[in-house]
């Protein structure tokens, strides 16, 4: 994973093969207090998109402590179809922690969080989003199924080619 501070101009590259990607043990990622947008890109082709998550085996813990952050998490070159699903704490599945959806992303303080489902025919279900965070799924090739059952805050989706499936079952204020 790739993560990028505007505010600090540094940069944390950690390799897709090391100790922290590959252990069970939870992994932290805070990107500093400040006014400055930071973004963490959570992908082996990171910042790029086209990569892959399932090198990702244990948890990754991202607290956005700035104004203006961003997590993206890119499965986009997956080959295979996914299955994940979202709170709005917590992103699981999608080939990270091998689908245990104990493992996977928790997030906190992030304002905008995107979601790159690959080309294969996927199955992804929001069963919750962060009231103050904007979040896009974006679901790309493949007759992909989505359901959504719950949104506190704003809830893009958008569908690439192939037969997507939504269904929807809301229990919310924002559609």
């Amino acid at each position: 994973f790739f993560f990028s501070s505007r505010r600090r101009h540094t940069r944390f590259k950690c390799d897709w093969s090391s100790d922290v990607c590959s252990s069970d043990l939870t992994t932290s990622i805070d990107t500093g207090s400040g006014v400055a947008a930071n973004a963490v890109y959570i992908s082996s082709a990171a910042p790029a998109s086209g990569g892959v998550l399932d090198g990702i085996e244990g948890k990754l813990a991202v607290n956005g402590e700035g104004q203006d952050d961003l997590l993206s998490v890119d499965g986009s070159g997956a080959s295979t179809s996914l299955v994940g699903q979202l709170t709005s704490t917590h992103l699981s599945g999608l080939g990270m922690g091998a689908d245990d959806p104990a493992l996977g992303v928790e997030y906190s303080g992030v304002e905008s969080l995107t979601v790159n489902l690959g080309e294969a025919a996927d199955a992804f279900t929001v069963l919750g989003t962060c009231p103050v965070t904007n979040t896009t799924l974006d679901a790309l090739g493949g007759a992909d199924r989505i359901a959504i059952r719950s949104t506190a805050g704003l809830l893009t989706g958008n569908a690439g080619a192939g037969r997507d499936r939504k269904s929807t079952r809301l229990n919310s204020s924002h559609t």
